[in-house]
């Protein structure tokens, strides 16, 4: 039986991954440390090692990529796949993402298409995946009310060191500019165009009120992280509050996340909730599910956008162009493309049962055909070994 050497760390769908190797008839090992972020470490090659020699395995696994795994994999010759579910990633601005060992997946199409114009070829686009079979369990053999109009479930970016609260230190330019660029910006769904427009004299500004370190086997622009690492944040931290205070005015609106949420008080925040058990369901006893993607991604389609129709919920979403890809607008899921937009669907598809419904199903049904992790790993592995 084939093996692989799977990276066991705090990754949303790690379970779920090893059992669709398990599906696919390899023999699954893990390996973890918890120097994985550091650029090298000793104590980390020494696991490696010990874990990798111990048997003769066919690639080593992770979600999301990690620069001293592909050293090490580089070291001994062993593939390395990773397929990565964060967006940005710091480890993939990584001047070891050229190691030939490597084959880097990742969900956002706009993303894969820069790197490969930057000469990255073994990186490779591949939407992500669920564990329908799983989903299916929560809730087996009793009825799920839904008894819930609306429900988000994720982050509201809220913390006290935000990027707003850092920028008090800016000039009046500075703030009045990037203001008027995300405004912009916030107009518009299925692109980012942030980081073109943020100048070097921008930069040196935002350098000095917020300085930034690299690795130093990093690669990446200074105007990429101010553009995808706090701005992409700060304006989902933004579209965020205004969705949400909009909807819990009119809807009874369930939130499910880690952050206090003070200035939504109509909103009923039932706190984290866990990705395995209590998310999936949340998702099953809502009528509608909504997904604000994070700015960040470009144009890819969220995990948690998956993990809504892999549930049998309603997805309605931004805009995002991935979507057109895998699934049909209106027919397997509903998106919108501006706020109004938005609560124009939440009025038609609340009492419109039989309509959401199917919409649902539909949904359901193309992920748990074509968006398993079975299946994603078969086509994974088909392009990597096509490739030798």
């Amino acid at each position: 039986m084939k093996k692989v050497l799977v990276f066991s760390w705090q990754s949303f769908g790690l379970n779920d991954a090893i059992e669709g190797f398990k599906s696919l008839d390899f023999e699954v090992h893990t390996f973890t440390h918890q120097d994985v972020y550091m650029s090298s470490s000793k104590e980390f090659d020494r696991t490696f090692y010990n874990a990798y020699s111990a048997r003769d395995y066919e690639f080593v696994f992770s979600l999301n990529y990690y620069p001293i795994i592909s050293q090490n994999c580089q070291k001994y010759g062993i593939k390395y796949i990773s397929l990565v579910y964060d967006w940005p990633l710091m480890g993939l601005f990584s001047c070891t993402v050229i190691n030939p060992v490597n084959y880097i997946f990742v969900f956002d199409k706009a993303t894969v298409m820069d790197f490969r114009r930057g000469g990255v070829n073994n990186i490779f686009y591949a939407p992500l995946a669920v564990n329908v079979e799983r989903l299916d369990e929560i809730g087996r053999g009793f009825y799920i009310e839904k008894d819930k109009d609306v429900t988000f479930i994720g982050p509201l970016y809220n913390e006290e060191n935000s990027f707003a609260k850092k920028l008090e230190g800016a000039s009046d330019y500075i703030r009045g500019y990037l203001d008027g660029v995300m405004k912009a910006q916030g107009m518009i769904y299925g692109t980012y165009f942030i980081e073109d427009l943020l100048t070097d004299d921008i930069v040196k500004e935002l350098e000095r009120i917020i300085p930034i370190e690299f690795n130093r086997d990093s690669v990446i622009e200074k105007k990429y992280v101010y553009a995808y690492f706090y701005i992409a944040r700060y304006m989902t931290q933004v579209e965020r509050y205004k969705t949400l205070k909009d909807i819990s005015e009119y809807y009874k609106l369930y939130l499910y996340t880690n952050n206090n949420a003070p200035n939504l008080p109509k909103a009923i925040n039932k706190g984290p909730a866990d990705y395995l058990h209590k998310m999936p369901y949340a998702i099953k006893s809502s009528k509608i599910n909504l997904n604000i993607t994070l700015r960040s991604i470009r144009t890819g389609i969220p995990l948690r956008a998956l993990d809504i129709m892999g549930c049998g919920g309603f997805l309605l979403t931004n805009f995002q162009t991935d979507f057109q890809e895998h699934f049909v607008q209106g027919i397997d899921y509903v998106h919108y493309d501006s706020n109004y937009d938005m609560e124009e669907k939440l009025n038609y598809f609340l009492v419109h049962d039989d309509e959401r419904e199917t919409i649902a199903k539909r949904g359901y049904e193309k992920v748990k055909k074509l968006h398993t992790f079975e299946v994603r790993l078969a086509e994974i592995l088909k392009i990597v070994y096509g490739k030798d």
